[in-house]
C-alpha cells in the first residue's frame, strides 16, 4: 500500500520554512547538486559510529519494505540494527542505530557535526521526529540518544582510529519525553501542508537557512525578491522585522521608512543605494598602502575538512591546507611572480607546504590575504604540526595584512550589498577578473574537488588538478589586481 508519508528530512525542511519543505518535496529537481560531499562524509561517519555497537544487522530495504524488514529482524531476535526503519500512514523514520538492552530498545542518531550546542534545537527536533515515528509504529523506546563527533579528539596514526574517543553520546530522553506531545502536533501540521498539492503561504521568505539552499532551490525560493532588497541588508535583520516589512509591501531596502529601527551600518547602506553611489576615503587608503613593505606576498590557501580526522595529529573538521597560491611583487611596478603547490596524495601536507613557503617567502615583506584570520589560523596550525617551521609561520602571521579591511573601513559601494567578501567586491570593481570562466567558482567546490582528487576514485585526476590550480591562482591574482586598482584610484 502506498501512503502519503513525510520523512525526517521533509519535516526538518518544513521547520525551517513550510514553503521550502513543500518545494523540496514537490519539486525534487530543485535539490540538484545539494551538498554531495557532505552527504558522503555523513554516511562515512554513520558507518564508523556503528563500531560503538558491533555485530549489528543492517536494514537493506526502504520505505514500507524497510519497515517490514525491521520488524522481522526484531522478531528474529536481533539486538543491534543499523538503519532501522519505522513507517506509519503519515511518517517515515530511519534511524542510524537501534540497540536492544536488558530494559528494551534504545535509539541512536548519528551526526557528523562536532558541536551539539550549536545545533541543539534542530537535533532535538530531529531525534524527536524519529522517536515519535517509532512509537507510533509500535516500537517503544527506553532512551533516545544523539551521537556526534568529538572536536577534541586527536588522531594518532600509530594507535589507529579510536571510535570510542571520536564520538560523544548525548542522552536526550528527558527532553524528548517532555516535548513529544507537542512535537506530534507539529508533525501533524507538517504532514497536512507537505502532502497537499497547494503551495503554502508564508509571511515572508526566510532570510537565512542553517545550511543554505542549493542554487536551483535558492533561485526558485527567492524568485519574487527584487535586487537591492531588504534581504540584501548588511548584518542580521531578524526574521520578525523581515515579516513586518513584507507585510507592509516593503521589499526594496530603499522603501524602508526613514524612522524604522535599523543599525547605522544598514542606514548607511540604504543611503548609498538610494544615490547609487560609493563612499571612498582616499587619505586613509593611501596611508594603509604606504605602510605595506615590499616584497608583497599575496597568499591564499585551499583546504579540506572532514568529521573523520584525515591525517596524523589532526582533529575532526580541522581545516587542512592542501594547496596554496602565492603571487610575489618584489617592488613597485616590478614583474609579478607566481608560485603554487597542490598536495595530491594521502600523506600529511603540513611539512611540504611549510617547506615550499619557506623557500619562496623571504624574511622581509608584507604577506597579504583576504580575510586574513583564515590564513593566519592555517599558518599557526602548520607551525604546531611542523615545529621546525614554527618560528617562520609565526613570523608570517606577524607580517600579515588583510586587504579586505581597506574596503570594510574605507571603500564602500552600494553594489557590494553590505558585504566585503571577495565575491562581492570583485565583480563590482573588476568584472574582467571574475570566476565565471573557471570550472571551479567557489571555495566549497574547490574543497570538494581537492577531497575527491586525494581520497576519491575519480579517473580524471589531471583535469581536477588543473581546475584546482586555476581557481587558487585566481584568488591571489585578483588580490593583486585589487591592490593595483586601489593604487591607481588614489593617484587620480
Amino acid at each position: 500500500m502506498k501512503y502519503k508519508t513525510i520523512s525526517k528530512t521533509d519535516y526538518m525542511r518544513y521547520l525551517e520554512c513550510p514553503l521550502y519543505g513543500w518545494l523540496a518535496k514537490h519539486k525534487r529537481e530543485l535539490l540538484e547538486n545539494d551538498e554531495k560531499l557532505n552527504m558522503v562524509l555523513g554516511q562515512e561517519t554513520e558507518k564508523l559510529a556503528q563500531g560503538l555497537f558491533k555485530k549489528g544487522v543492517e536494514v537493506e530495504s526502504y520505505y514500507e519494505a524497510g519497515s517490514i524488514e525491521t520488524i522481522k529482524l526484531i522478531n528474529e531476535g536481533a539486538t543491534v540494527i543499523y538503519q532501522a526503519q519505522a513507517m506509519t500512514t503519515k511518517y517515515l523514520a530511519r534511524t542510524d542505530i537501534l540497540v536492544k538492552k536488558k530494559d528494551g530498545w534504545h535509539l541512536y542518531e548519528v551526526k557528523s557535526a562536532s558541536n551539539f550546542k550549536n545545533h541543539q534545537k534542530n537535533y532535538t527536533h530531529d531525534v524527536m521526529f524519529q522517536s515519535t515515528a517509532f512509537k507510533l509504529a509500535g516500537i517503544n523506546l527506553k532512551s533516545m540518544n544523539l551521537i556526534h563527533v568529538n572536536n577534541q579528539y586527536i588522531f594518532d596514526k600509530k594507535k589507529g582510529l579510536d571510535v570510542e574517543k571520536l564520538f560523544v553520546v548525548v542522552n536526550l530522553t528527558d527532553i524528548i519525553m517532555k516535548g513529544m506531545d507537542n512535537e506530534l502536533k507539529e508533525m501533524e501540521k507538517a504532514h497536512k501542508i507537505l502532502t497537499s498539492n497547494t503551495k503554502p503561504k508564508i509571511p515572508a521568505p526566510v532570510k537565512k537557512f542553517e545550511y543554505g539552499l542549493p542554487p536551483l532551490m535558492h533561485k526558485e525560493y527567492y524568485k519574487d525578491i527584487p535586487d537591492y532588497s531588504i534581504y540584501d541588508l548588511a548584518g542580521s535583520l531578524k526574521q520578525d522585522k523581515v515579516n513586518e516589512l513584507v507585510s507592509k509591501g516593503i521589499l526594496k531596502m530603499t522603501d524602508i521608512p526613514k524612522d524604522y529601527d535599523l543599525s547605522s551600518k544598514q542606514l548607511h547602506q540604504i543611503k548609498l543605494t538610494k544615490k547609487k553611489g560609493d563612499d571612498i576615503f582616499k587619505p586613509a587608503i593611501e596611508a594603509e598602502l604606504n605602510d605595506l613593505v615590499f616584497p608583497l606576498y599575496f597568499l591564499d590557501y585551499e583546504t579540506i575538512s572532514s568529521p573523520i580526522p584525515l591525517f596524523d595529529g589532526t582533529k575532526p573538521w580541522q581545516q587542512i591546507p592542501m594547496q596554496y597560491s602565492l603571487h610575489i611583487l618584489n617592488k613597485p611596478d616590478g614583474k609579478l611572480k607566481h608560485y603554487e603547490y597542490l598536495h595530491t596524495d594521502k600523506s600529511s601536507p603540513f611539512k611540504p607546504i611549510a617547506k615550499h613557503l619557506r623557500e619562496q617567502i623571504g624574511d622581509k615583506g608584507t604577506v597579504i590575504a583576504w580575510y586574513m584570520s583564515f590564513e593566519k589560523g592555517r599558518n599557526a596550525e602548520i607551525g604546531e604540526m611542523v615545529p621546525k617551521f614554527k618560528d617562520f609561520m609565526t613570523d608570517l602571521n606577524n607580517r600579515m595584512y588583510d586587504l579586505m579591511m581597506i574596503f570594510k573601513n574605507n571603500y564602500d559601494d552600494y553594489r557590494f550589498k553590505g558585504s566585503f567578501s571577495l565575491k562581492a567586491v570583485l565583480p563590482t570593481l573588476l568584472p574582467k577578473y571574475s570566476y565565471k570562466d573557471l570550472d571551479i567558482q567557489n571555495g566549497s567546490d574547490a574543497m570538494d574537488m581537492i577531497y575527491n582528487l586525494v581520497f576519491g576514485k575519480t579517473e580524471n585526476k589531471e583535469q581536477l588538478k588543473k581546475w584546482a590550480l586555476n581557481y587558487c591562482e585566481r584568488d591571489t591574482l585578483v588580490m593583486v589586481k585589487l591592490y593595483e586598482f586601489l593604487l591607481n584610484g588614489i593617484k587620480k
